[in-house]
């Protein structure tokens, strides 16, 4: 397992709440720049708090950090939200425009098991690298 991200706030706060984490698998750097393979990348809120017009570079950028048969297994918003900042949401069928390309939709739907704030507005997604 690990984790990348691009703030040094973030991970330090990670590693005070995880200090038996391995400290050789935490990353810093930019996720649109990052070169290493991996079987499964789990989304949780990187996506909705991108920048929309950079959605289609997300879904390639998973598809080129994936090994053959990667997953890419998480949540996105279920709805639009009228923001001009994060969190953004949007439709099924937008988020199916980025991902279908690269991937085979093996569960897109809602989730059930959403923490109590957000129930009912998240899908659960499942997608095997083409």
């Amino acid at each position: 397992m690990f984790l990348l991200d691009w703030s040094d706030t973030v991970i330090s706060d990670f590693k005070k709440r995880a200090p038996h984490f391995p400290a050789e698998n935490i990353l810093i750097g930019d996720f649109f720049k990052h070169k290493d393979k991996y079987d499964l990348i789990i989304e949780q809120t990187f996506f909705c708090a991108i920048n929309p017009k950079l959605r289609n570079q997300y879904a390639k950028k998973v598809y080129e950090l994936l090994n053959p048969n990667g997953k890419l297994v998480g949540l996105l918003f279920n709805h639009e939200m009228e923001n001009d900042y994060p969190p953004y949401g949007g439709t099924m069928e937008e988020y199916l425009e980025y991902f279908k390309p690269f991937f085979q939709i093996k569960h897109f739907t809602e989730a059930y098991n959403s923490i109590k704030p957000r129930t009912g507005r998240e899908y659960f997604i499942n997608l095997i690298k083409l």
